[in-house]
């Protein structure tokens, strides 16, 4: 895909048939944040554990570490929509930044709604949670900025280097 091809769901299918890499827009500040929001779903599940054992001053912790991790994944979709012009990626891309997002928000509903006295929404709290953190850890994978060598051309390629200048082929001087 050059930086001049519409961004498209086929763009992507190309992509995927050619194992070209992705490009992700502000990869360093992308995955920096994601991986704060999946150290951040971690100290969630502590702190929770905590307030359900009995401190219930953690709770109040649990609720702002939440809107923090929201603002974090704000900053990972902003980051996305503002680097897409210096550095384009695909759509999917651009909708799992958004997903995280959204299932943030979701999360957060379902807790607050659960605080409140109704848990009809609680049972998504924590599969939204785990969902979160699923989609920083893909956003993380894909922003590593050192291309992806399949294992098989790695191999090959220090079979190469060990027999390189060893075999009949040298020529002397």
């Amino acid at each position: 895909m050059t930086p001049t091809e519409p961004h498209t769901l086929a763009a992507d299918r190309q992509l995927a048939v050619t194992g070209t890499q992705r490009t992700v827009a502000a990869p360093t500040a992308t995955r920096v944040a994601a991986a704060a929001i999946v150290l951040g779903v971690l100290a969630q599940a502590v702190l929770a554990g905590g307030f359900l054992a009995g401190r219930p001053g953690l709770r109040d912790l649990h609720e702002y570490v939440g809107y923090t991790l929201l603002a974090a994944a704000a900053a990972v979709l902003v980051a996305g929509l503002v680097g897409r012009r210096t550095r384009p990626e695909p759509l999917t891309e651009l909708a799992t930044r958004a997903a995280l997002v959204l299932a943030l928000a979701g999360t957060i509903l379902a807790g607050m709604r659960a605080s409140r006295g109704s848990a009809d929404l609680l049972m998504l709290h924590i599969p939204l949670a785990f969902a979160v953190t699923g989609l920083a850890a893909r956003l993380i994978l894909v922003s590593r900025t050192r291309p992806r060598t399949p294992m098989s051309q790695r191999i090959a390629g220090r079979a190469s280097a060990a027999t390189a200048g060893s075999g009949p082929d040298r020529t002397e001087r």
